[in-house]
């Protein structure tokens, strides 16, 4: 990502973080990108929206997981519509039969593609003892899109060691975050 701006008589490079100057008494044209910056706004100084990338936040919005094994419901959230910072949610995750997984088998995975990080908390779930969970700590700190991934395991087995946990299924809500 990298932007040409001119500052006075110097025309400035700035790439992602990082800002190479070169100054000079000739007259050059100004460039800019509109890739997103920190916050969601652009290196030219514009906003960066991700309007009609994300799903429109509705209670009990579902998705049918990635694999077809289970459904995934946002019962609700707080604040509604999810917004920047911290967010609680209550969720409920179904098989076929309307059995719900064991707590220790969901983990939450909040992830910005665009930007390629994910959150610096991780989400904690709760049971909340009505077949729901409670979702804490979604924090999404920055403007921009945000898939926020609901992942299923196999239970652990006893002897399970380092063996990696295998996937059962996935769900993925996206919202655009625009604070």
């Amino acid at each position: 990502m990298r932007s040409l701006v001119k500052v006075g008589g110097c025309a400035v490079a700035v790439v992602a973080l990082a800002a190479v100057a070169a100054c000079s008494s000739t007259s050059s044209s100004s460039t800019s990108t509109s890739t997103q910056g920190e916050n969601g706004v652009g290196e030219d100084g514009g906003v960066v929206t991700c309007s009609g990338q994300a799903d429109t936040y509705v209670a009990n919005l579902t998705k049918q997981g990635e694999l077809g094994k289970y459904t995934f419901t946002l019962v609700s959230a707080m604040p509604a519509p999810p917004d920047i910072d911290a967010n609680t949610w209550t969720v409920t995750i179904k098989d076929a039969t309307g059995a719900s997984p064991s707590l220790d088998q969901i983990s939450v995975l909040p992830f910005m593609p665009q930007m390629g990080h994910g959150s610096d908390q991780t989400p904690q779930v709760t049971a909340n003892g009505d077949e729901s969970f409670g979702v804490s700590d979604v924090y999404l700190f920055m403007n921009g899109l945000w898939t926020i991934t609901f992942t299923v395991t196999e239970p652990p087995a006893d002897d399970a060691g380092s063996k990696a946990p295998l996937i059962v299924d996935k769900g993925v809500f996206t919202f655009c975050i625009d604070g």
